[in-house]
């Protein structure tokens, strides 16, 4: 526990700030609750209710956001070889009809690649480029056959013919990257990829954990 390098950074703490830490303690990292048990009980500090309270439970792992739970990891990891993936399969399968449609799809792929090398990086701003990655992908609007199509790895979710009112599932596998026509003769189709709000989900969630990090270390 002495080796804990969380409390050198902490010793100039106030007690208040320990004392809110132990309290809240399910708020901040592992080694910043410890490093407050540690720190409150040599200023003699009384912490024997929030000992208590924090034994209830197993103290949680670090809140770094490649720390988190192993599902959260392996998710994490599937989306950066997906963004990865995808941004290389598209440069040889994409189409670009003109100039703009080129210089767009190509920023496009070079995110979607950017994004995903970051990810397995661990570095946060993978998190960040993932994030607006996805947030493309999150809605689909389609009119009169023409719009942008553009998933990686998976695109499922539902989607409404404003037309006549019918909802529809769908459900495609792969990687697409289309702007203008997409299919001739199509209704107008409005939609939410579901896949891809989950992924935008978790990544905020992550980047959520990393900035208590940092105020946990402040």
């Amino acid at each position: 526990m002495k080796h804990n390098p969380q409390i050198k950074k902490m010793q100039g703490f106030p007690d208040e700030e320990l004392l809110n830490v132990l309290e809240n303690w399910q708020s901040f990292a592992s080694d910043s609750v410890r490093a407050a048990l540690v720190l409150a009980e040599e200023r003699g500090l009384e912490i024997e209710k929030f000992r208590d309270a924090i034994q209830l439970k197993e103290v949680p792992q670090s809140l770094a956001w490649y720390e988190t739970e192993r599902f959260d990891q392996v998710f994490l990891w599937v989306l950066a070889v997906l963004q990865i993936g995808s941004g290389v399969f598209g440069y040889f399968f994409s189409d670009y009809p003109n100039f703009l449609s080129l210089l767009f799809i190509s920023l496009i792929l070079l995110l979607s690649i950017a994004s995903g090398i970051l990810l397995l990086s661990k570095r946060k701003l993978g998190l960040i480029f993932s994030g607006i990655n996805f947030l493309l992908q999150v809605l689909i609007i389609q009119i009169s056959g023409s719009g942008l199509k553009y998933f990686t790895g998976l695109r499922l979710g539902l989607g409404l013919n404003p037309s006549n009112g019918d909802f529809a599932l769908f459900a495609d596998f792969g990687m697409a990257l289309r702007l203008g026509q997409i299919e001739a003769g199509a209704q107008t189709f409005l939609g939410i990829n579901f896949f891809a709000l989950i992924a935008l989900l978790i990544i905020g969630a992550q980047l959520k954990r990393e900035r208590e990090k940092r105020s946990a270390q402040q």
